[in-house]
This record gives structure tokens, C-alpha cells and sequence, in this order.
């Protein structure tokens, strides 16, 4: 007799998975038992338990993963064939059949169980039930007949109508404010329709009115605390019983004048209402003041108290909009020459003492018993690479009345002339600058005119020694005394490392005198421990100054700023050619300048040059530019021992060698 099996359904199995999941499966205890063999494809494998009519366990699978296959299950475990158990089986089989009281489902295609439309009738024992599914309706055979029960489901709630949806028997849906009970299957039938639906639940009439509330606290309110309109903590005396929550956002405003306002988030308490400003509109001290809720201000709404800080992060933005230039292209509007010290043609790195330039555009001045170097150094801020720095070896703890020690930087009047100083239509100028000092205090500085008699004190803090601070300062347009807008000295910014008191004056005003500093300024020569360093000067007319940050990207870059220097000085050789005159005279060794200088420079030979004529090379004793050189060329006769074979006309060139300073410096 050929092997038993069962094949319904379908299986999944992972790839060496030892659990096997079925798919319209049934693996009771008959279908499939421990010890049967289940095959997939031409793999095979022994089942060792059943779970459930589902899930079997099996020995890891080496067929590789399977999912939704065809399978068979080989019925072949001896206990199969074991007489008894089969017997067992049988018999349980029929004694739960014969139970009364038993229920099943209705066959597919039956409406009843009475059968009709070519289908017989159900037979069943009397007690025995036969269920519909889907609708719930169950019949019980009784005297032979099978006699209706009722119906038996659940309420399912299926929200609002949809004629999309097929409804079936206790579906439960909503309509117009009505609740419907489905009592037949329906879809497209919308309710009210009796063929389909009862009515479950239905919205009641409208109820009375109820009683009027006590009336509640109100916002609104008023004080006569006398109060300046302005920003921060203002508090006002009030009316007790107000409904103002803390955190809520409340005005005040004039009740004589409702343009005058201020408004913040308040705290309320008692008869005390304390609105922290950050918003104000209007002037003057007021004691007329009406309370309302205020809106919080949005995304886009600016405060006069957080100047222009909601534009944080989208600053680049907001000067776009307004066709503002950035920052960082006002470099070669700046008026300072050499501001962040990083030309120095003269001296390079070496310390100076005394009256005179330590590097290009900076001038060191000291008058008194003090002893005091400068020098350019690579100590800087970020973003910047050289400073100045001022030591004491003499200290002047006690200056006399016309001592001073200063840094200057003076202007060229063509630099300085869109300013309109000396004119009704001046305009300020704004000064920026790094500091790093060793005596924390008040310092000083000014600005002033050509003729030194007109000038304009300022002060500025050193809160940390030893420390890179940046500062600033805004000086109004003078409209009055003379200011050069020629190529002689414009303007020149001072800072006073030491000044006595005869050339001091109040900060913040323009004054008709010659003043260095203000009055009550720090003495930074005191000691010898005394240091004085700044960098980074920033000359821009208008008000606006960049933020520490961003101040090294107004700097001009070293190659632009060298050319602007040489325009005051320059030394070293340049290509100089000229003509033999005698044998110990050339004529008109000249070449054009760098740049257009100042004015006519000052030519000084610091170390002898060399030229060749007459296929010699011979040193220059002495030069003689008076008369000959000029803004835009440097040139100049030279004096040289007597040159054998040089004939008059013959060409003459400079080679590298020797130094001249060519000085138009103001």
C-alpha cells in the first residue's frame, strides 16, 4: 500500500531555519506528527515537533530559503499504523460529532441550512447549531428542523457613511449626526433607508440655556505711577484683580497720547504689574497709563531694544536688502595708511627711540625724561599678524605738564577731504583699533587737524592686562577751522601712551586748542614694566565699524597697503640709468617711482651705490637730486671717482647695491 501524505497550503523556510510557517495549513495531530517526513522540492527533512496547525520544527534546513512553496508531508511514523491509535482517533472523532450542543459554520453557497436553489438540506442531531459568519445568524436543528436563533455578532463601528463601503450585518455607521445599525449587507445605499438600516442613536434636541456665569477678571487696567518711556524693568502701580498671568506680553500706553507707549512681558501680582521692556515708541515722563494685552513680536519684527540682534545670522542678508556694502569690501575705503603695521621698509623688526617712525605710517613721539623704544613685532591679534610695541627702560612716574609719549598716524588731506571737515556738511568718522597694554585703566587719544589747532579728545578702556582688547570710537564731523583736502597733513589720529596736562582737554567735544588726550588719562610709562602695543587701525568715514571679529577683513592686503606706503616712502636700489658727463660726473640717473609720491621727495644715498660704466663698476661718492627729481620720477646726478675710458654720452646703469631712502613722509 503506497505512503500516506498531505500537501495543503503552502510553506515558508528560512535558508538553515529550523521553524517551517504554513499558509493555509492544518497540522493537527492526524495531518502531521513528529517522526513524519516533510519534503520541499527534492529536499528532505524530519519533522520533530508540531506547534500548532501552522509552525513546525525541523532539523536546520539545508534545501535553501523557501517561501510560499509547494510541499508534502510523507505520513509514514510508525505510530500511523498502529491499530489502536487510529481506532482511538476515529472514536474521539465521532463522540465529538455526536455531542449535542455542537456547532459549526454554514457551507460556502448556502443561505440557510434548510439548503434550497439545488443545495440539500443540513442534517444535525437536535441541539446541534450551524453559524453564518459573516452576518451571525445562527439556526438550531430542533424536532428535525432547523429553526432560526437569532443573530450573534459584534457592533463594528465603521465611522462615517462612505458608499465605497460594503456594510454588512451590525456594521454600525454615522450619518448627518445619526447613528445606524446595518440590519443587511449593503453597499451605495445611504442612510436613512429602512430595506438596510435602523436607527442605533440620534442627536437630541437643543437643551435650555444655561445660567450666566459671575463675570470673570478682565484684562485692561490703569496706573498714575510716573514713568519714563524707555527700555528694562518698569514697574506700575494697578488695579487688584486683573486677569494678567506672568509671561503674558502687556502695553502700556498714554492715555493723553496713545503714540507714546513701551511694552514687554509682564509678572503680575496684587496691585503690582512690572513689564520688563524691550519695546518702546515715543518720549517723556507719563503718569496717564492704560494697560492691554500686546502681541508678541514675530519672526520679522525688530525691537529698538535688542539693536538690530534679531538680525543675527542673517546679517549678510538684511545689508543685501538694503544695498548695503559688506564689511569686508569698505577695505580700501579705510583712511589709515599701514593699519595693521605690517610695512616696515625702514626699519623692519628693529626697536627705535626717540621722535620718529617705527614702521610705515606709524610715528613714535616722546618729550620728557622717559626712555622708551618701539618696534614692529609678530605679536597680534587673529586674523592680524604684526603689531607696534612700545617698552619703558626709564619710567616717568610724575610727567610734567608738556611730557608726552604718542603714537601717530598722519593723513593726507586728498584721504580725508570726503569728510567735509571745516564745512556745515561734515561727517563723522568712526576709529577702530586693537589694543594690548600692561597698566589697566582709562587712555586717551584725539583727532586733529594739520594746523594743530582744532581737536577732538577721545577715551577708551583697557579692562585686562596684557590682554588683546578691540575698541572703537565715533567722532562727529567738526563743521568749523581748517581742514586740508590737499597732499598735506588732513588729519591725524593720536594715541596717547603719556600726555601731561597741558595737552589734555574733555572727551567728546571738538575743541580750538592742540590737545593730545583727555583729561584723567592712565600714564603708560609709570614703570619700567610698562607696555604699550595697538594694531589693526581702522579709519572709516560714517558711523559704522565691523564687530572684533570681522575687523582684520577690513585690512588691506600687504601688497595693496606696500604700494600705498611707497607713495610716502621707499628705499632700497631701483633700476637707475643715465649718461656719462665727465669721467667723475654722471648725469641723470633717474627711474620712474613705484607709485605717484606725496610731493617731490627727499633722496638720501644710506649706503654707497654702485654703477657701471666704461665696463667698470664703480662706487658713487656722493648724489645731488635737487631740482630734478619729481613726484612721479627719481632722479639725480651722481659723483663718482674718475672712471678710465668713460666718454661723455655713454650709458651708465645702477647695479644691486647701496641704499637710498626716497622720503615724502608727512
Amino acid at each position: 500500500m503506497a505512503l500516506t501524505s498531505y500537501s495543503t497550503g503552502m510553506v515558508t523556510v528560512a535558508a538553515n531555519g529550523t521553524t517551517v510557517t504554513g499558509s493555509g495549513t492544518i497540522w493537527s495531530g492526524v495531518n502531521a506528527r513528529p517522526g513524519d517526513i516533510l519534503q520541499i522540492g527534492d529536499f528532505q527533512t524530519i519533522i520533530t515537533d508540531v506547534t500548532d496547525e501552522a509552525h513546525l520544527v525541523i532539523p536546520p534546513w539545508g534545501g535553501g530559503a523557501q517561501a510560499g512553496a509547494a510541499y508534502t508531508i510523507w505520513q509514514w511514523f510508525p505510530q500511523r499504523v498502529a491499530g489502536a491509535q487510529v481506532a482511538q482517533s476515529v472514536n474521539d472523532l465521532i463522540a465529538k460529532l455526536g455531542t449535542d450542543g455542537l456547532l459549526w459554520y454554514l457551507p460556502p453557497g448556502y443561505t440557510t441550512p434548510s439548503g434550497g436553489a439545488g443545495l440539500p438540506s443540513l442534517t444535525a442531531d437536535d441541539g446541534q447549531g450551524v453559524l453564518k459568519i459573516d452576518t451571525g445568524a445562527l439556526w438550531v436543528m430542533q424536532g428535525g428542523a432547523w429553526v432560526t436563533a437569532g443573530t450573534y455578532k459584534g457592533y463594528q463601528y465603521k465611522g462615517a457613511y462612505d458608499p465605497a463601503t460594503s456594510y454588512v450585518i451590525n456594521d454600525v455607521l454615522t450619518s448627518d449626526g445619526t447613528a445606524y445599525l446595518v440590519i443587511a449587507p449593503t453597499t451605495g445605499h445611504a442612510p436613512p433607508n429602512a430595506t438596510y438600516y435602523d436607527v442605533f442613536a440620534s442627536k437630541g434636541d437643543k437643551g435650555d440655556k444655561g445660567d450666566t456665569g459671575a463675570t470673570g477678571a478682565g484684562y485692561g487696567g490703569t496706573s498714575t505711577t510716573s514713568l519714563t518711556i524707555g527700555t528694562g524693568s518698569k514697574v506700575f502701580t494697578t488695579q487688584a484683580g486683573l486677569a494678567y498671568t506672568n509671561g503674558a506680553r502687556v502695553r502700556a500706553s498714554s492715555a493723553a497720547n496713545t503714540s507714546n507707549w513701551m511694552e514687554g512681558v509682564a509678572t503680575y501680582s496684587g496691585t503690582t504689574l512690572t513689564i520688563a521692556v524691550d519695546k518702546t515708541n515715543g518720549s517723556g515722563t507719563l503718569a496717564d497709563w492704560n494697560f492691554n494685552v500686546a502681541g508678541q513680536p514675530g519672526a520679522g519684527d525688530l525691537s529698538s531694544a535688542n539693536n538690530l540682534s534679531e538680525l543675527i545670522g542673517t546679517a549678510a542678508t538684511a545689508r543685501a536688502n538694503i544695498y548695503a556694502s559688506p564689511f569686508d569690501a569698505l577695505a580700501y575705503n579705510g583712511m589709515q595708511i599701514n593699519g595693521a603695521c605690517a610695512v616696515s621698509q625702514a626699519n623692519g623688526a628693529s626697536a627705535v627711540s626717540g621722535s620718529t617712525y617705527v614702521v610705515d605710517g606709524w610715528q613714535l613721539f616722546t618729550s620728557g625724561p622717559q626712555v622708551v623704544s618701539a618696534a614692529q613685532v609678530t605679536d597680534a591679534p587673529t586674523g592680524l599678524t604684526n603689531s607696534i610695541k612700545l617698552t619703558v627702560s626709564t619710567a616717568n612716574a610724575a610727567p610734567a605738564s608738556a611730557h608726552a609719549v604718542l603714537f601717530l598716524q598722519t593723513i593726507e588731506g586728498y584721504r580725508v577731504a570726503r569728510l567735509a571737515f571745516g564745512t556745515a556738511g561734515a561727517q563723522p568718522v568712526s576709529i577702530g583699533f586693537w589694543t594690548k597694554i600692561h597698566s589697566t585703566g582709562t587712555y586717551s587719544g584725539s583727532v586733529r587737524n594739520g594746523a594743530v589747532n582744532r581737536s577732538y579728545p577721545f577715551t577708551f578702556t583697557q579692562n585686562a592686562a596684557d590682554t588683546w582688547e578691540f575698541k572703537t570710537v565715533t567722532v562727529p564731523g567738526d563743521v568749523v577751522g581748517t581742514w586740508a583736502a590737499d597732499n598735506t597733513a588732513g588729519l591725524t589720529v593720536i594715541f596717547a601712551v603719556m600726555v601731561g596736562s597741558s595737552t589734555v582737554g574733555a572727551a567728546g567735544s571738538w575743541a580750538a586748542a592742540n590737545y593730545f588726550g583727555a583729561t584723567g588719562t592712565t600714564n603708560g610709562v609709570a614703570a619700567t614694566t610698562d607696555v604699550f602695543q595697538i594694531t589693526g587701525l581702522i579709519i572709516l568715514p560714517g558711523i559704522e565699524l565691523p564687530s572684533a571679529s570681522r575687523a582684520p577683513f577690513i585690512m588691506r592686503p600687504f601688497d595693496q597697503e606696500l604700494l600705498l606706503c611707497r607713495r610716502y616712502f621707499y628705499n632700497g636700489v631701483p633700476p637707475l640709468r643715465g649718461i656719462v658727463s665727465t669721467t667723475t660726473n654722471f648725469q641723470r640717473l633717474g627711474c620712474p617711482h613705484h607709485v605717484q609720491m606725496r610731493a617731490p621727495p627727499t633722496v638720501t644715498m644710506t649706503s654707497a651705490i654702485q654703477v657701471l660704466a666704461a665696463a667698470l663698476v664703480t662706487t658713487v661718492s656722493s648724489i645731488n637730486p635737487a631740482g630734478i627729481t619729481t613726484i612721479d620720477k627719481l632722479v639725480f646726478d651722481a659723483t663718482v671717482p674718475s672712471v678710465s675710458g668713460a666718454v661723455a654720452g655713454q650709458a651708465v646703469a645702477v647695479i644691486e647695491a647701496g641704499n637710498l631712502n626716497v622720503d615724502a613722509r608727512l
